[in-house]
């Protein structure tokens, strides 16, 4: 998803990552079927289902059903990702130790295109504005400039504010190891904690700044 978000952002193509998200959604589903997926956690359990039917109260609470469809897509596939951490037996920590370089290089490139504002990068975040369902008026260069918080090359800045928490979580953990510290972990470390703090959402804000004074 991270390496994909530079190409949707700079072709302007701007649906390759809800392929990605399918696909990882049928991979997961696949995993469950061939039985793969045998453990969980009741307050895992108990949280889904409620989560699940919380969707009832759309009927009757005057909410517009496309704000249903939007949480269920983006909320629920994406919790049976912990049963897959829950249920993987590999003893290495190799996937995040890749997530954590790749999501802080993409963060990176993301903060310098962010500071430069080279022309293909507010277009196409423009046009992607724009084309939201959840648009309410129309943007152009300037008024996206003075309302922009950091997306890196997301469409929004609400996957930065998310990812830039997990990266940093990584990140500290794999420089406070007592067995090694990971190369260029620090560095990591500081990327994302200056992307938790440009998205300007105060919830990742808030958390990194408690994840950091926590692995003090």
């Amino acid at each position: 998803v991270f390496i994909v978000s530079i190409i949707e952002c700079f072709f302007g193509i701007w649906r390759l990552a809800t392929i990605v998200k399918f696909i990882a959604i049928g991979a997961t589903l696949i995993m469950f079927i061939k039985g793969y997926i045998r453990k969980s956690k009741p307050s895992f359990t108990i949280f889904f289902l409620l989560s699940l039917m919380s969707s009832l109260a759309y009927f009757y609470n005057g909410r517009p059903l496309v704000c249903l469809s939007s949480d269920i897509m983006n909320t629920l596939p994406a919790m049976l990702f912990f049963l897959v951490g829950y249920n993987d037996k590999r003893k290495t920590r190799s996937f995040y130790d890749l997530m954590m370089y790749i999501g802080s290089a993409v963060l990176f490139l993301g903060i310098i295109c962010y500071v430069l504002t080279p022309g293909w990068y507010t277009n196409s975040l423009v046009e992607a504005r724009n084309n939201s369902q959840f648009s309410s008026f129309e943007y152009n260069d300037d008024l996206l400039l003075e309302s922009l918080r950091f997306s890196s090359f997301f469409e929004d800045s609400y996957p930065v504010s998310l990812l830039s928490v997990y990266i940093l979580s990584i990140s500290l953990f794999n420089y406070f190891r007592r067995d090694e510290k990971i190369k260029y972990s620090l560095i990591c470390v500081f990327i994302s904690f200056v992307s938790a703090i440009l998205c300007m959402h105060r919830v990742s804000i808030a958390s990194a700044i408690l994840i950091l004074l926590g692995f003090i």
